[in-house]
């Protein structure tokens, strides 16, 4: 991989982790309800693994996680971009 692509690569992943992990909008147990929606998604496209090294495997993997993290705490919280503040 060029210099250039490595430094993008570890600029997501940097993003990816800020986002994920310095959040007080998760509650406790959120982190392993993503993983195994996560996984469970993958799984169901025959996907258990993928011809990535490891730290862009984790990389995706965390994007997807993020991404529902995010949902999750959206839902739980009442406000859903786009749809406003709805009952609950």
């Amino acid at each position: 991989m060029s210099d250039d692509r490595q430094t993008q690569l570890e600029t997501i992943v940097s993003a990816i982790a800020t986002l994920r992990f310095d959040s007080d909008r998760f509650e406790a147990g959120d982190e392993s309800l993503a993983e195994h929606a996560v996984a469970m998604k993958l799984s169901g496209f025959g996907i258990t693994s993928l011809p990535l090294t490891m730290e862009q495997m984790r990389a995706i993997g965390h994007a997807l996680e993020t991404g529902y993290l995010m949902a999750l705490a959206d839902v739980r919280a009442g406000s859903i971009q786009g749809l406003g503040v709805t009952e609950g």
